[in-house]
């Protein structure tokens, strides 16, 4: 199906362009942490608890692939009793067309998660969500984002499911290379 132009701005899959945008996830998180220190080695496992998320997000479109990079400067807490986390992830992903200007997001990452004193190495998949172009706004449910963080070499864990909105300023970026005229 042709794709349509949306007030001026193309389909994400149409060129490359840059995008910068916001992530809001309220969620839960499995939190299994060991702390150590002079005097003592702290267990904190408390099971599943509320978390919550804050990101800034940005990277490049390349067709239907994605490419970015997520910051939450101490904006994520994955328990609320706890302390807030400072993160940084690299991702890639997709987005293929599930109809007239909306999408399925999929994406993939790593990165790293400052609790504290600990600093985990954090996986994450998003395989179920939704997506919607309006003009150069991309607007991104997750429902949910998988984040896996782990210290190597050690028994501290945190699993989180953050369920979350995102929004997204996608710029014009340049046009697909026109394809050669037949003679």
């Amino acid at each position: 199906m042709p794709a349509q132009k949306l007030g001026g701005f193309a389909p994400i899959e149409e060129g490359t362009r840059g995008y910068i945008g916001l992530t809001m996830a309220p969620g839960f998180s499995y939190c299994h942490l060991r702390y150590y220190d002079s005097y003592y080695d702290r267990i904190l496992d408390r099971g599943i608890e509320g978390s919550f998320l804050l990101a800034v997000r940005g990277g490049a479109i390349f067709g239907k692939t994605e490419l970015g990079l997520e910051f939450s400067p101490g904006t994520w807490v994955s328990a609320f009793d706890d302390e807030i986390h400072l993160q940084l992830q690299a991702t890639i992903g997709g987005y293929p067309r599930i109809g007239d200007k909306s999408y399925w997001p999929v994406r993939f990452g790593a990165g790293l998660v400052a609790v504290g004193t600990p600093v985990l190495v954090q996986l994450r998949a998003d395989l179920i969500g939704f997506a919607y172009q309006l003009g150069p706004v991309l607007l991104e449910i997750m429902a949910p984002s998988y984040r896996f963080a782990i210290r190597p070499f050690d028994s501290a864990y945190v699993v989180s499911w953050q369920f979350g909105l995102s929004g997204s300023y996608i710029g014009r970026g340049s046009a697909p290379a026109a394809e050669p005229k037949p003679r």
